[in-house]
């Protein structure tokens, strides 16, 4: 999906199991995107220069979170794990994972899969 800038939304199949490096890179104009259970990787820069992403969903099978994963990821505003705290604190999260995370994402939250 890299450098695909019209590119609004995407439903990810259950069978992905990693979110490579630069993914999602480029890809301006996605505003919203639910990875799905079973994944266990996402790449650096997997979401590098998503402009117009305001939601993102993380599932509670994630492993590691790649270095500068949300760069550029100006409008981002909500990031939801579908784990519990004590498996978001044993999530590998490279250095710098969330640089440039913008100042006005609140927190990251729970969410149900199912809702």
């Amino acid at each position: 999906f890299k450098d695909i800038e019209a590119l609004e939304s995407v439903t990810l199949t259950d069978t992905v199991e990693t979110l490579e490096e630069q993914a999602f890179s480029g890809c301006k104009a996605l505003t919203e995107v639910k990875v799905p259970e079973g994944v266990t990787g996402i790449g650096s820069r997997a979401f590098y220069g998503c402009e117009a992403m305001r939601k993102l969903y993380l599932p509670g099978t994630l492993e590691t979170i790649g270095s500068e994963c949300f760069y550029g990821a100006a409008s981002l505003k909500t990031v939801s794990y579908c784990g519990t705290a004590d498996q978001w604190k044993k999530v590998t999260k490279e250095e710098g994972w969330n640089k440039n995370l913008p100042g006005t994402l609140a927190r990251i939250t729970n969410y149900d899969p199912q809702k």
